[in-house]
C-alpha cells in the first residue's frame, strides 16, 4: 500500500507520545493482536477521570462531577485535553480525540503529521 492516508498513528514515530506507546504496547502484550482504536479513544478519558478522583478530599459524587466538568488533562495523545462542545445524546462530555495522520508508504505506516485542532471553535462548558 501506498499513498493511503489513515488517522491510525505508527507507535514507532518520534511525534507519537510516550503515553500513547505505553498503553500500545501493553496492549499489545496482553493481546497478540493490534490494539484496536477505540481503545485509545476510551482510555484517554477514563484515565483522566480516575486521575482527577485520586487526592479528591469528598465522597460526594455531584461535587465530583461538578469538578471533572471543568478538569483539563495531559491526554495519551500528548496534547492537554478538557471536555468540549454542547448537550448532544443528553451529555455534554466529549473530548478531542488525537490528530495524528499516517499514511502508507511502500507498504509501511509512517506519522509525520499532526493535524491543528480548532480549540476555539469549540466552546468548553
Amino acid at each position: 500500500m501506498t499513498k493511503v492516508v489513515i488517522n491510525y498513528p505508527d507507535k514507532d514515530s518520534p511525534i507519537v507520545s510516550e503515553d500513547f506507546r505505553a498503553l500500545y504496547n501493553r496492549a499489545k502484550e496482553k493481546y497478540p493482536e493490534d490494539p484496536e482504536t477505540p481503545l485509545y479513544f476510551f482510555y484517554n478519558p477514563v484515565r483522566a477521570f480516575f486521575k482527577f478522583l485520586d487526592g479528591q478530599a469528598t465522597m460526594d459524587s455531584t461535587a465530583w462531577m461538578e469538578g471533572f466538568a471543568k478538569y483539563h488533562w495531559q491526554g495519551i495523545f500528548g496534547f492537554e485535553n478538557y471536555w468540549v462542545g454542547k448537550k448532544v445524546w443528553g451529555i455534554d462530555r466529549h473530548v478531542f480525540v488525537y490528530p495524528w495522520v499516517s499514511e502508507y508508504k511502500d507498504g509501511k505506516l509512517v506519522t509525520e503529521f499532526t493535524a491543528p485542532l480548532p480549540y476555539d471553535i469549540f466552546v468548553a462548558e
